[in-house]
């Protein structure tokens, strides 16, 4: 269910960059007077600074950059730590990513509230490679092995387990 999460996502943003290219190219055309054949011919998508499209583009192109970060530990801890503590992570890490896009418009650009959306995302991602680490490294389960007390130090999983 989280990867199939994370891919509603990550296909939301893809129609999302699609629908801001759009928009920002159509900006582009009214303020230049060109026809839809020239803007198409002209229209930059890397030098056009469109705030819609910015976000929208961030917002696809950062999902994108991830998904190999976020799909391959997710499983790999979900088969050798916990599946449990996998989805519980997992799904953390999904609904920040579907918030990264919400925050950019808060303020039109980039902005603290992203960190917001940004900083749980990466947490769970470098827990999972640290659990992993842990376990491959010395066959420490992070999960099963670590006492309750030590959740400041090792995450939710403590508790969820």
């Amino acid at each position: 269910m989280v990867t199939a999460a994370y891919f509603c996502v990550y296909y939301g943003m893809m129609f999302l960059q699609i629908n801001g290219k759009g928009a920002a190219r159509d900006v582009y055309q009214s303020a230049n007077r060109l026809t839809k054949e020239q803007a198409r011919a002209q229209w930059n998508r890397a030098t056009d600074m469109n705030a819609r499209w910015v976000m929208a583009d961030r917002s696809f192109l950062n999902a994108l950059e991830q998904q190999v970060a976020f799909l391959l530990p997710l499983w790999l801890h979900a088969v050798f730590v916990s599946p449990r503590v996998s989805t519980v992570m997992g799904t953390i890490a999904v609904v920040a990513r579907f918030f990264f896009p919400i925050f950019w418009s808060l303020k039109g650009g980039w902005n603290m509230w992203i960190e917001a959306s940004t900083q749980p995302y990466y947490l769970v991602v470098f827990y999972f490679i640290g659990a992993l680490t842990a376990m491959a490294i010395s066959d420490v389960n992070v999960v099963a092995d670590w006492p309750a007390w030590s959740l400041p130090l090792t995450g939710p999983q403590s508790v969820v387990c």
